[in-house]
């Protein structure tokens, strides 16, 4: 009767790529907010870190990351001549 060993093999590189993919993973509304530019990344980053393995802290850093930018409005107000109304 033969007995067979099941046969595992480490391969750095291999579990290097899985480590890279799984914290891509985790950190993928940090990595969205920075490409995004948003200007609050850096809080972005923290909640993602620090309530990110709840997985509602990771969706709330999700939909920050990708919420619209607002963009301040500019308004230009002309001012009429000083010599306007004098006669």
């Amino acid at each position: 009767m033969e007995t067979s060993a099941i046969e595992t093999t480490s391969d750095p590189v291999t579990g290097g790529l899985i480590l890279l993919g799984l914290l891509a993973g985790y950190f993928f509304p940090f990595i969205v907010a920075t490409i995004r530019r948003q200007p609050n990344n850096t809080a972005i980053f923290l909640v993602n870190a620090v309530f990110g393995w709840t997985l509602i802290g990771w969706f709330v850093a999700l939909i920050w990351a990708v919420k619209a930018i607002d963009k301040p409005t500019v308004v230009y107000v002309e001012r009429p001549p000083a010599d306007a109304g004098k006669p």
